[in-house]
């Protein structure tokens, strides 16, 4: 015999089964009641009417609908106890609709023989009251638990779009000042880490390299040629800088270079190292189809006396001068 309210915890609040009582408490539970016999599909009672009664399902099979839908919240089987509001409420509403899933016999105990069982056998009524709150104390109790797992569930998931939000914020920041092709800080980050360098009262020794890529001008930064030749192009600084460096991709082919605390004399040779990598090492930004593209370079270091716009000034002045001479050593000034 299944449990009568194994299919759902709801259900325990209208249905128990009996198997608590004795032999001699359940007979003569039955034998206060009057039988009455349901065809399939048969209501015996809808949810939201009232409590007046109490069943025991003796054959056949009854579901009881909580929902408004229809769907069978739990399916009673013979043993089966339903309609227990009545054992201890008066004028209180049905939580649920019954209804015959086939041919079925119940006891039905009216409120009446209810009251009287309680003046004349109130240790039978408190052995079914005990019992059905047991039952129900259990059912209640593993409600709360799935409850508490599905919490936890819901906290674990929340917690990771929390953490994927957190994410995200914490690389807002990065993303906004870093070049979707190259990788590298972009102009804007570019533009700002000059002017704190600039303004800065007690600043390092600082040098500011530009270099430009010769390549077809009808090709996008995104054409996968292009792309290709400007990632070598950023992989070779990344890997030929110190940690304290900053690298630029600025657009239009030029990169940025923000060399920090380093002498004049130490600045010019980095520049020159670089330019030769990028043009001759393992790892120069060739084309797929053709040579190496021209590096041009230039580079200056800061002065005291310089504002952002000289500073930048005076090295893309430089580096055009080095793209017109065309002899692909760096222009310094």
């Amino acid at each position: 015999m299944s449990d009568p309210a194994s299919a759902d915890a709801g259900a325990e609040a209208d249905a128990a089964t009996l198997g608590g009582l004795s032999d001699d408490e359940r007979s003569r539970l039955r034998s206060a009641g009057r039988a009455r016999t349901w065809e399939e599909g048969e209501i015996l009672f809808r949810r939201g009417e009232d409590s007046d009664a109490l069943f025991l399902l003796e054959d056949g099979r009854v579901a009881l609908t909580r929902t408004i839908d229809g769907g069978a919240d739990a399916v009673l089987e013979p043993g089966a106890a339903f309609g227990i509001e009545a054992l201890v409420l008066t004028s209180h509403r049905r939580a649920s609709t019954a209804q015959a899933l086939m041919r079925c016999r119940c006891r039905v105990i009216d409120q009446a023989t209810i009251d009287a069982l309680l003046m004349e056998q109130p240790w039978l009524v408190l052995r079914v009251l005990r019992h059905l709150a047991t039952r129900l104390l259990r059912a209640e109790s593993e409600r709360v638990e799935r409850l508490q797992l599905r919490i936890e569930e819901l906290e674990r998931l929340l917690g990771e779009h929390e953490d994927d939000d957190t994410a995200a914020l914490d690389d807002m920041p990065l993303r906004a000042n870093t070049d979707r092709v190259t990788g590298l800080y972009n102009q804007r980050y570019f533009d700002d880490a000059v002017q704190s360098f600039v303004k800065d009262p007690d600043p390092p020794d600082l040098a500011l390299l530009h270099l430009h890529i010769e390549l077809p001008e009808h090709l996008p930064d995104e054409d996968d040629t292009a792309r290709s030749a400007l990632q070598r192009v950023a992989r070779t600084m990344t890997d030929s800088i110190r940690k304290t460096d900053l690298p630029f991709y600025l657009g239009h082919r030029i990169f940025g270079l923000l060399l920090l605390n380093i002498s004049d004399a130490d600045a010019r040779q980095r520049a020159e190292a670089l330019r030769v990598r990028l043009v001759l090492g393992g790892s120069a930004a060739a084309t797929a189809d053709g040579p190496p593209p021209v590096v041009s370079v230039s580079g200056t270091a800061m002065r005291t006396d310089d504002t952002v716009d000289s500073l930048i000034g005076r090295s893309r002045s430089l580096l055009q001068r080095a793209r017109r001479s065309g002899q692909g050593r760096p222009a310094w000034g």
